[in-house]
């Protein structure tokens, strides 16, 4: 499941996922992100990933959905929010190849991380 998060920025996408990611999700998701991105151009993006996240609809966040290699050139910033170890640890690691900025918040953090992403 993708929901909204509301933000301060009128440029920022922000998105909390959980559970199962179906297609009707990224067809919720994806045409937001595309509109911002012919508005904007560089945009940043906050993704909330939950410790319940299905490991398939994890897999797909990174290949063909919001953190996709293809798409990371549209993030001028991605603030991650999560508790999550494996993606803590994996993300740590692919910030060296993202083009923009990436930082990891926990989940307590998460207002931190809004202010950051409102600061593009």
């Amino acid at each position: 499941m993708i929901e909204f998060i509301e933000t301060e920025s009128p440029k920022a996408v922000a998105v909390a996922v959980s559970g199962e990611i179906t297609m009707d999700d990224y067809n919720q998701l994806n045409p937001v992100v595309e509109n911002k991105v012919k508005q904007y151009g560089k945009i940043p993006v906050l993704l909330r990933i939950d410790e319940g996240i299905d490991q398939d609809s994890a897999k797909g966040l990174l290949d063909g959905g919001v953190l996709d290699k293809k798409r990371l050139k549209d993030f001028a910033k991605i603030a991650v929010v999560t508790d999550n170890s494996r993606f803590r640890w994996l993300l740590r690691m692919a910030r060296f190849f993202v083009p923009g900025e990436l930082k990891l918040f926990k989940t307590t953090e998460q207002g931190k991380a809004l202010q950051w992403v409102a600061a593009y």
